[in-house]
């Protein structure tokens, strides 16, 4: 099959295009050939030595996929062959206290897609049985490819962690990536006022369809001011924030009192400097974390994809030898919602 291997981290020129023999599935394990394949920021981070996982190379890439199942490993009963399904990045313990409580995203034996087994930047890809979903008819590969990792991790953040409710106001920042947009259509769909925050005025402008009220760009000067003014001099009741660094305590200032504040990612920088964190504690903001999602997460965004109650946002796709190119847009942040991958 063909496939794309990274044998050392750098660019996206590391990104080499070539073939390699057929994965064999093992027990309990299911190969799919691949129909659609989700680019997403941890892919950029893996490719650059920069993801925080120890990652043994050469490596196929991707978290994520969706196709059909042509070959059944022993053991495995669930699933049948032409059977379209969802590859989910993630193969969790199942025994710790968090898989036992429902909360597997935060398992510490998570095995992942790309980082500790060869990933979906190929042909065909051998997954464990626990690591599919069913697909219906009504979704297409593409769509349901953008699923897990952007539009789970949003669905997790906002009903799991911040728990937003009706008539709350909500700023959704790097709110044009593919986890903003579908925070920008869940936010609105749970009865929030959604701010949505960026610096690409004409891809800001597109999110009033989707349920953004207004947008701010971090371009003005006076964009956490603007916040306030939008919300009564009181500033918003919840921030999602993936970009980290030096815009992080900015969000923070355009809380109200007793704001929350959920990060979820750090694409601008994993460090972060606060000037006066007595404005944190004095105003009894919470600043909570969501990593993740678990597999009912992507259950329940699934199902709503399928009705047409949310959108998976794909506009940009490549094939699969194009993968470098798609990793170059990406980093360019000229995208709108998802970049995928199609093998032809």
């Amino acid at each position: 099959m063909r496939a794309v291997v990274l044998h050392e981290h750098g660019g996206p020129e590391k990104l080499i295009v070539q073939s390699v023999p057929d994965p064999v599935p093992g027990e309990s394990e299911v190969l799919v050939q691949l129909e659609a394949i989700s680019i997403n920021h941890l892919d950029l981070k893996i490719r650059r030595g920069t993801a925080g996982y120890p990652i043994a190379l050469p490596r196929i890439l991707g978290l994520e996929g969706a196709g059909r199942v042509v070959a059944l490993g022993s053991g495995v009963t669930s699933v049948e062959v032409g059977q379209r399904v969802l590859v989910l990045p993630w193969k969790r313990c199942g025994e710790c206290v968090w898989c036992r409580s429902g909360q597997e995203n935060l398992c510490a034996r998570s095995r992942i897609l790309g980082i500790h087994a060869d990933g979906c930047y190929a042909e065909l890809v051998s997954a464990h049985v626990e690591q599919l979903l069913p697909l219906p008819n009504g979704i297409a590969s593409e769509q349901a490819a953008a699923i897990p990792t952007a539009m789970g991790t949003a669905w997790h953040a906002l009903h799991a962690v911040a728990r937003v409710q009706p008539g709350e106001s909500v700023l959704v920042m790097a709110a044009t990536s593919g986890v903003g947009v579908a925070l920008v259509q869940m936010a609105h769909q749970a009865g929030a006022r959604v701010i949505a925050a960026g610096r690409d005025p004409s891809k800001l402008a597109r999110l009033s369809e989707f349920g953004a009220e207004t947008t701010v760009s971090y371009d003005d000067p006076q964009w956490i001011e603007r916040v306030r003014q939008l919300t009564d001099g009181l500033g918003v009741d919840v921030v999602f924030e993936q970009v980290g660094g030096a815009l992080l305590p900015a969000a923070v200032r355009s809380l109200r009192k007793q704001g929350r504040l959920v990060s979820y990612g750090a694409s601008g920088g994993l460090s972060v400097a606060f000037e006066d964190w007595q404005f944190v504690y004095r105003n009894e903001f919470r600043i909570l974390g969501a990593t993740s999602c678990t597999r009912e997460d992507v259950r329940q965004v699934l199902a709503r994809v399928c009705v047409g109650e949310l959108r998976a946002v794909v506009e940009s796709r490549f094939p699969l030898v194009e993968a470098s190119r798609a990793h170059q847009l990406l980093e360019s942040r000229a995208h709108f919602g998802k970049v995928v991958l199609v093998p032809q």
